[in-house]
């Protein structure tokens, strides 16, 4: 049980540090327009104390939710055309997944997928008002 929360704690501990990492690399790439809203809405989970595991009630178990949701957008985003950090997160995501449960986990697998799907659509529409114009 001590060895899962010290797991538990390194992967929380690293969310800063992946969404900082994915915001540069899409600055680099030029990708801030698809990417932006995605690693907003996942940070915005992250820090809002209230969502399906609230932190306020449940503690470090809050906190397990928020990291699985922004694990996951970090994978939706690496499944372009190329891969975007190309980070290996299974283990985390496996990890996690056991912790907070299959429910919530296909819960927050909707949230991050939906979030995915709204970019793309309005960069769709971006494009065909951009193709009319010219």
């Amino acid at each position: 049980m001590v060895e899962a929360a010290e797991v538990a704690t390194e992967i929380i501990d690293s969310i800063p540090i992946f969404l900082a990492r994915a915001r540069q690399e899409a600055l680099s790439r030029g990708l801030e327009g698809v990417a932006g809203p995605l690693l907003d809405q996942a940070e915005r989970y992250f820090l809002r104390p209230v969502d399906l595991i609230p932190e306020m009630t449940q503690g470090l178990a809050g906190l397990l939710d928020d990291s699985y949701l922004v694990i996951r957008t970090l994978q939706n985003l690496d499944k372009g055309p190329q891969p975007f950090l190309d980070w290996d997160l299974d283990h985390p995501v496996h990890f996690l997944r056991r912790l907070i449960g299959a429910q919530i986990a296909q819960r927050l697998d909707k949230i991050a997928l939906d979030a995915m799907r709204e970019v793309s659509a309005h960069l769709s529409e971006a494009w065909s008002k951009l193709a009319h114009e010219a």
